[in-house]
């Protein structure tokens, strides 16, 4: 996975690669890459590594397994965010600190928990 991983800051990123390597675990996995790559959770904040990776994992498996918004769409989203952060320097040009480093990322990985996989049309026609 590491190979991979080090993709995470080019377009060659793959998060279908990142899915079968870790066998269905790739949101956990992609986000504390990517903040082990940062020092975040380790050096600056002090996070405890295995409540955060708990709760990844719960935010992982709240996902549904449907077709576009699942977890490996939050994985990617993260992915992308990561490689704004840092090729396109928005983290230098927007002076995150470590809070917004690891609240964008994790917001990231989680914005569609839970997610029903239908749009608000057929939701308000349905009601």
């Amino acid at each position: 996975m590491e190979k991979e991983m080090n993709l995470c800051e080019t377009g060659k990123f793959n998060i279908f690669k990142i899915r079968d390597l870790t066998e269905g675990n790739e949101a956990v996995a992609v986000v504390l890459s990517l903040l082990a790559r940062s020092n975040v959770f380790v050096e600056l904040l002090k996070l405890d590594y295995t409540k955060l990776k708990n709760f990844l994992k719960g935010i992982q498996d709240g996902y549904k397994n449907i077709t576009y918004h699942n977890k490996t769409h939050g994985a990617d989203l993260c992915q992308t965010f990561y490689l704004f952060c840092t090729k396109g320097e928005l983290a230098e040009k927007a002076k995150f600190d470590a809070v917004d480093y690891l609240s964008y990322l994790v917001g990231a990985t989680c914005h569609d928990f839970e997610h029903p996989g239908l749009n608000q049309v057929f939701l308000c026609q349905t009601k």
